[in-house]
């Protein structure tokens, strides 16, 4: 990339795999902001880049990106009378 832009990558995946790049984070001013190319429901913006790849290699290590779980049963009650 360039001084100001990093891409993040999943080496879990081969190259030619739309998952192989999980975002784009480019340097401006004081903070860095973050394209996600997941649906990984993390922060847009950073302070610190370090806390950007820290986000990334937890929700990562957990294997909620690979994964779905089935959705939340919610009970259903008949009106009250």
């Amino acid at each position: 990339m360039s001084d100001t832009g990093w891409l993040i990558s999943d080496t879990a995946y081969p190259l030619d795999d739309s998952r192989h790049v999980v975002a784009h984070i480019e340097a401006k001013q004081d903070i860095f902001d973050v394209t996600w190319l997941r649906h990984l429901r993390l922060p847009m913006s950073y302070i610190r880049l370090e806390d950007a790849l820290h986000d990334v290699e937890r929700r990562t290590a957990t294997g909620t990106l690979q994964r779905s779980t089935r959705p939340i049963k919610i009970p259903h009650l008949p009106p009250v009378r």
